[in-house]
C-alpha cells in the first residue's frame, strides 16, 4: 500500500494545505493532530515556558494545532488599550535604570521615534514617547533632555534598533555614537555623573520573532501582562500596528 505522509505546522485557514488537504472529506485521508503537551519527552516546565512566550492566538496554532487567522491587518493584534494602557502618569522607580529605546528606520516618511520607560521584574513600563517628523537623532535627544528624562536617575540604559550602529550618511558618526556622546556629556542638575549601560544588540531579531514577542508581552497564553504604556506616552502607534 502506498502512503504519503505530509507534516506541517498550522497556519491561516485560507492556506492551500488546509483548503486542499485538511478541510476536505476523502476516504483515503486521515488528519492527525500532534499536540505539544502530548509529547512524553517534554517536561511540564518547557510547555509552560512556551505558553509564557506566546500570545493566546499563536499558542492555539503552535501548541494546539488549530488553523486560525491572526488578524493580518494589525501587526500587534494582541494589544488592548483596556489592558495595556494606563490612564495616569508613570511613577518612576529610582532603584531601576531609565531605558531609552530608539528606532532609526527613516523609510517611507517614518518619523524619528523613541520610547522612554523602565523594565522592572520582566515588565515593560513605557512612560513617554517621542515622534519627530523630519528630525535627526540629535533632535530626539534634545527633546528627551528638555523633558527632564536624563535628570530622573543616574542609571541610563540605551537599547533599540541595531541599525543605528551604521554611520549616518549625513554624519561621520553612527546614531548610537551620537546618543552615547550626548548622554555622557550631559550636565545633570545635581551634577552627578550618568552611569550608562549599552544594551544595543549586535543585530535585530527576525521580524516575525519581534512581532510574536511583543504580542506575547501584551498578554501571553498564561494570562500574564508584561507591557504597559502610560498617559504621557501614546498608544496610537501600537493600536495602528506601526
Amino acid at each position: 500500500r502506498n502512503v504519503i505522509l505530509s507534516v506541517t505546522n498550522p497556519d491561516a485557514p485560507d492556506h492551500y494545505i488546509y483548503e486542499t488537504l485538511i478541510n476536505v472529506d476523502h476516504p483515503n485521508k486521515k488528519v492527525f493532530y500532534s499536540l505539544t503537551e502530548q509529547n512524553p519527552f517534554l517536561p511540564k516546565w518547557y510547555v509552560e515556558n512556551l505558553r509564557r512566550d506566546l500570545d493566546p492566538k499563536v499558542a492555539l496554532r503552535m501548541l494546539e494545532g488549530q488553523w486560525i487567522e491572526l488578524n493580518q491587518e494589525r501587526i500587534y493584534y494582541n494589544y488592548s488599550s483596556e489592558v495595556n494602557y494606563i490612564k495616569e502618569p508613570y511613577k518612576w522607580n529610582i532603584h531601576h535604570p531609565v531605558c531609552l529605546c530608539h528606532d532609526f528606520n527613516r523609510s517611507a516618511g517614518k518619523p524619528m521615534s523613541a520610547a522612554v520607560g523602565q523594565f522592572i521584574n520582566g515588565k515593560f513600563h513605557v512612560a513617554k514617547t517621542f515622534l519627530i517628523d523630519g528630525g535627526r537623532t540629535q533632535d530626539v535627544m534634545d527633546e528627551i533632555a528638555n523633558a527632564g528624562i536624563l535628570d530622573l536617575n543616574v542609571q541610563v540604559k540605551i537599547c533599540g534598533d541595531a541599525s543605528g550602529k551604521h554611520t549616518d550618511t549625513r554624519n561621520n558618526r553612527s546614531d548610537w555614537d551620537i546618543i552615547t556622546a550626548f548622554i555622557l556629556n550631559y550636565k545633570r542638575k545635581d551634577n552627578q555623573r550618568i552611569i550608562l549601560d549599552n544594551q544595543v544588540p549586535l543585530s535585530n531579531p527576525p521580524i516575525r520573532t519581534r512581532h510574536n514577542n511583543m504580542n506575547a508581552a501584551f498578554k501571553n497564553d498564561l494570562g500574564e501582562v508584561n507591557f504597559y504604556i502610560y498617559l504621557d506616552a501614546t498608544d496610537m502607534a501600537i493600536v495602528t500596528g506601526k
